[in-house]
């Protein structure tokens, strides 16, 4: 063990953080294990008997090439796997969507426990795995595994997102992925007036799709081409040296899939109209009010006044509504979100931004232009 001052400390993660940003390893591990690379590899320069004295030991580029090698050694390929919440009732037993595996617990226990473990406790705990209703998994290359369980979660995450993007707010919340409470909650309330108890109400949270086997398959077979169009894009969370074509693009897709995610588990209507708007100016490419209108303008096919409501507003009218009076107004303090009447109906913003997103999957698909959001919304 070397002892080392605390400004001694600060200056090795330092190095970790220059480290990181420069190497092409960099992104491949965490902070946290770039600055343990960083410790371990400064740890050996200086302790090594073959340097004279500190200064030979730690020039720049022996200090990189130790942490290269440190790190040479985390980098790999691991599948990794979590519990998730899909359909109560069909017969399918396993469905991909691009790298990511969607499986029941049995389909998983046989086609992954193939060798029984010989530790009592690893073996209980495979047996507990293997009872989840579902399991998600996928594989991630090149990635430490800190970095890919990250990227692991991540990817199946926007999956299920992906994936839920045709069901309606309410029948999306019966999906559950990673990070989801899996524990069924019921709710209870009960009101007196002055002349006593006059009523109570009740709720208990259901997971699993719960739709018909029938109204599943057809569901499925319709939105069939989508999902490998999603596949494709979701692809770049686990191979993104080598995922081809408009990345920018793609991942401007699954990071507005991951806020529009992030949208329908939130409770409060007035937060997942902030996180819809949010969405929807990450899909445009950072553009506010205007990009988004013209975004929407080329993916629905229709002019900003023109009307696509059943109640007679117009596309601009309800970007504005999303965005200006919802986002901008209620997240930057202009506007109050709690108990307050909102400018859009949060079930209205859901179907917009779901169709939205929806589309720009499909016109990517077919897209030939400049790998820029500019660009994409433009033509």
């Amino acid at each position: 063990m070397v002892w080392i001052t605390p400004e001694g400390l600060r200056a090795v993660n330092q190095i970790a953080v220059k480290w990181r940003r420069s190497s092409e390893a960099g992104s491949k591990v965490s902070v946290a294990e770039a600055k343990k690379a960083a410790s371990k590899a400064i740890g050996r320069l200086i302790t090594s008997p073959q340097y004279a004295s500190l200064e030979d030991a730690l020039t720049a580029d022996q200090i990189r090439r130790e942490i290269d090698s440190e790190v040479s050694d985390w980098i790999g390929e691991s599948e990794h796997f979590f519990k998730v919440h899909l359909f109560r009732h069909h017969d399918t037993q396993r469905m991909f969507l691009g790298p990511v595996c969607l499986e029941t617990g049995n389909a998983w226990r046989d086609r992954v426990l193939t060798v029984g473990s010989d530790d009592h406790v690893e073996a209980k705990h495979l047996s507990d795995f293997a009872s989840a209703p579902w399991i998600g998994s996928v594989s991630i290359k090149e990635r430490s595994y800190e970095r890919s369980i990250e990227h692991a979660s991540i990817c199946i995450r926007v999956a299920l997102d992906a994936l839920a993007l045709p069901l309606s707010l309410s029948q999306s919340r019966e999906i559950r992925g990673p990070s989801d409470s899996y524990e069924a909650r019921r709710v209870e309330t009960t009101t007196r007036f002055q002349n006593g108890f006059v009523g109570w109400s009740g709720s208990r949270e259901v997971f699993g799709l719960r739709s018909s086997k029938d109204e599943i398959e057809r569901f499925l077979g319709e939105a069939k081409t989508y999902f490998q169009m999603v596949g494709d894009i979701v692809e770049i969370l686990t191979r993104r040296d080598e995922a081809g074509a408009y990345q920018g693009l793609k991942r401007r897709w699954i990071e507005s899939m991951y806020w529009f995610g992030e949208s329908r588990r939130s409770q409060d209507d007035f937060i997942g109209i902030v996180k819809i708007g949010i969405s929807l100016d990450i899909l445009s490419g950072g553009g506010q009010y205007a990009g988004i209108v013209q975004l929407c303008q080329k993916l629905w096919d229709v002019e900003k006044g023109e009307i696509i409501s059943s109640d007679g507003r117009t596309l601009e009218k309800i970007v504005d509504q999303i965005y200006q009076k919802g986002r901008s107004q209620i997240s930057h303090g202009g506007r109050f979100g709690l108990l307050e009447d909102l400018p859009i109906l949060r079930l209205d913003a859901d179907k917009f931004a779901s169709k939205t997103l929806m589309m720009f999957a499909e016109n990517l698909h077919s897209y030939s232009g400049p790998d820029d959001p500019r660009a994409f919304r433009a033509e």
